[in-house]
């Protein structure tokens, strides 16, 4: 939706632009009877519109208008997913997902129990999209956004669009290898990367270890 206006803004304020187009008005039209003496019809209606199309110029940059054009764009909120894949994630100290609860089976990375988590909600996944727009990056020492369409949020409910908005978010167990875990920078980063949209809130997927950020994630939170 789109909606134009004319707004003025007068040089001194109305109480003196209008007596300063009244008076040079005025001098116009008592200066026209010395000057266009002894000249002919067409020489005195050229003369007409030129000092008319003047003044028009000269009230209206008195009158300084501007023309103010307001566009409103009706957009879901955006939910923001980031997923930690510093080294620290590939520690196996995580009862698996579907495995037996006893200390023989073999334990899961927490990268591979982050996954087991989102697949596990596989559904509240794909309701959330429906609802919301969602974004999923990968952090570790710099933020990188997921794969191809999850650089883009999605702004229509295709139920084929959203299904393989919740796949890619998925994904598959990754195999971390940043350096360290900036979690301020990255959030900072995200936050900057979507300040134009309506950020419902971030979803942080991170053990928070060898967190190296300048920008303290609380002093982020806050904005």
């Amino acid at each position: 939706m789109l909606a134009a206006h004319l707004e003025f803004d007068p040089f001194g304020g109305w109480s003196i632009a209008l007596p300063l187009a009244a008076l040079f008005a005025l001098a116009l039209l008592l200066g026209y009877g010395h000057t266009t003496q002894q000249i002919s019809g067409r020489v005195k209606r050229i003369l007409w519109l030129l000092r008319g199309g003047a003044a028009l110029a000269v009230i209206f940059l008195l009158m300084r208008p501007t023309l103010v054009s307001v566009s409103r764009r009706y957009e879901r909120p955006l939910v923001v997913i980031m997923k930690d894949v510093s080294r620290s994630m590939t520690i196996r100290d995580e009862r698996p997902q579907d495995g037996p609860p006893d200390r023989v089976s073999p334990m899961a990375t927490r990268s591979e129990a982050v996954h087991g988590e989102l697949k596990q909600n596989e559904e509240l996944l794909l309701e959330l999209v429906g609802k919301y727009d969602l974004v999923t990056y990968h952090f570790s020492d710099k933020l990188t956004a997921v794969a191809g369409d999850l650089a883009e949020a999605v702004s229509r409910r295709d139920p084929q669009l959203l299904s393989r908005q919740v796949t890619a978010t998925i994904g598959t167990p990754e195999s971390p290898d940043g350096p360290s875990t900036r979690v301020g920078d990255c959030l900072s980063a995200a936050y900057e990367e979507n300040v134009r949209r309506k950020i419902l809130g971030f979803v942080l997927m991170t053990d928070g270890q060898s967190n190296l950020s300048q920008a303290r994630a609380t002093d982020v939170s806050r904005r």
